[in-house]
């Protein structure tokens, strides 16, 4: 079966994606000018990593050289718990509150990744969870 967006919508949702954006997969070019001038600022705060790898943040067929697609998910991590307010006790981000995030999400992608390969066998995939050398942010922003 040839995958469409909505039956990656309907598979992601089903693992608990809530929110699926696609884009094509053509180079980075503004964003990746936009990378340059800030390591050029010294913004990377010792984040030395982000200066390794210019060339596929900016071309993700560097990485996996069959992409067609750039498929962002998101999950909301909200819990509807409250912090504290006694005196003396400090607030830890939402995103903390219980098993990494990172390990939850890469076993969703797994989960998800079989699932599409499972209906369409030419699927092919490369995931990252903020660990790759990719540009999260700018992919999501053009996905929607």
């Amino acid at each position: 079966m040839k995958l469409t967006n909505d039956i990656v919508v309907e598979k992601a949702k089903k693992i608990g994606f809530d929110l699926i954006g696609f884009v094509r997969a053509d180079e980075l070019k503004e964003e990746s000018h936009h990378l340059k001038e800030w390591l050029a600022k010294g913004f990377q705060a010792g984040m030395e990593y982000m200066e390794r790898n210019i060339d596929k943040r900016k071309d993700v067929s560097l990485i996996l050289p069959e992409a067609k697609s750039i498929i962002s998910l998101a999950v909301n991590y909200y819990t509807g718990k409250k912090h504290s307010n006694q005196k003396g006790k400090g607030k830890l981000s939402r995103y903390a509150w219980g098993k990494d995030y990172h390990l939850i999400i890469w076993e969703m992608l797994k989960a998800l990744e079989s699932e599409l390969k499972d209906a369409d066998p030419s699927f092919k995939s490369k995931s990252y969870v903020d660990t790759g050398p990719v540009m999260d942010k700018a992919w999501a922003v053009k996905s929607g």
